[in-house]
């Protein structure tokens, strides 16, 4: 089976986790200086461990991530270089996918992730004072003259006290108000932003999005068009659970170890499968997937069995042979071949098992 996963876009805070870990592993240049001090910031603002911990998951997950972010262009590295980390050109924001109804509890842990700690409850009180004051400057001052207000009051300070104002001072009062408003709510406007960068990205380059798609309704797209990792990573966990398994190393150099392995590769090929069960046949796909996980377990056992009762034959054969040839004794020799022919079919049958079950041997052992 071939891995035909298509990567995954990756929102800013776990695609600067990925990059800072790569920078302190010497996996990409650490040269402070890059980028105007881009480097430099992002080492000055280490991820939390779960970040971190949800980014490698995403790596392998989906084997390679996309970056829809600004990045130094002259960044040079073995993650660059071998296409597990690719930077993606930010599209220009009249171009992004428009979107509405986005959830508050999604907004509040996308703000989680960029160290902003607002509930839900205080998201919806600073959007309803956001709009109020959107709304009463709207009454005093039109679209145009609301672009002249942010002019005027950005060169209050140099003006003359002689020189005409050019709104009126309730006009004025209501720009201050939407100005205080706007500062509050910037985080959100950003963050939104971030989150159409992300879902543009994926519905242009046919990649999954690490946000989810169904948290907001989409005008005049079909959400079909692109998809997130939720459901992956829900299978991921569970699977792992069964299997007693660890997706992910302490390490990022270790993780993609992990992501490149054939077993990784074939266990994508699993969970796109999976993915697709789940919206088909939700009723049933995950007992079905749960018995597909307890047969594979069930099985990589017997092929320990087999390599044990293998390594046993071997060392019964070999002495028994060598034996044999040195008294002339029919009988030892014919055990020998026996336990030689036994081994050889036991070890046929651990390669069997291992190949049927390799997807399900990627990863790290639990300990």
């Amino acid at each position: 089976m071939a891995d035909e996963s298509p990567g995954v876009v990756l929102d800013r805070p776990l695609g600067e986790a990925l990059l800072f870990q790569a920078v302190k592993e010497k996996l990409i240049d650490g040269d402070i200086a890059l980028g105007n001090g881009y480097v430099s910031k992002l080492l000055a603002n280490p991820p939390s461990a779960d970040l971190l911990h949800r980014a490698f998951e995403q790596l392998v997950l989906c084997g390679r991530v996309f970056l829809p972010f600004w990045t130094p262009s002259a960044w040079e590295g073995c993650v660059f270089e071998d296409g597990l980390f690719v930077p993606l050109q930010s599209v220009e924001e009249e171009s992004l996918v428009r979107v509405t109804d986005l959830a508050p509890e999604v907004v509040a842990s996308l703000l989680q992730d960029r160290g902003v700690q607002w509930s839900t409850e205080r998201l919806v009180s600073e959007y309803d004072k956001y709009v109020g004051a959107f709304d009463k400057a709207g009454e005093v001052l039109s679209p145009d003259e609301l672009k002249v207000a942010d002019v005027y009051m950005a060169l209050l300070p140099l003006l003359g006290h002689g020189d005409r104002p050019l709104i009126t001072e309730r006009q004025a009062a209501a720009w201050e108000r939407l100005a205080v408003a706007t500062e509050t709510f910037r985080p959100v406007i950003s963050v939104i932003k971030e989150y159409r960068q992300v879902l543009t990205q994926s519905f242009a380059n046919g990649l999954l999005s690490s946000v989810p798609v169904g948290a907001a309704s989409l005008p005049h797209l079909k959400t079909a068009l692109c998809d997130d990792t939720s459901e992956r990573l829900t299978l991921l966990h569970f699977a792992c659970g069964e299997l007693g398994m660890l997706p992910i190393a302490a390490e990022l150099r270790s993780t993609i170890v992990i992501a490149q392995s054939d077993a990784a590769s074939e266990f994508r090929v699993r969970l796109r499968q999976w993915a697709e069960l789940l919206k088909t046949a939700p009723d049933t796909a995950m007992k079905r997937i749960g018995s597909k996980l307890r047969w594979a377990k069930r099985f990589k056992s017997t092929g320990v069995l087999l390599n044990r009762g293998r390594q046993l034959l071997v060392g019964v054969s070999v002495p028994a042979a060598l034996a044999g040839a040195l008294t002339l004794n029919p009988i030892v020799t014919a055990a020998a071949r026996v336990c030689a022919l036994a081994g050889g079919a036991m070890l046929g049958g651990e390669k069997l098992i291992r190949a049927s079950t390799r997807w399900a041997s990627f990863g790290l052992k639990r300990p």
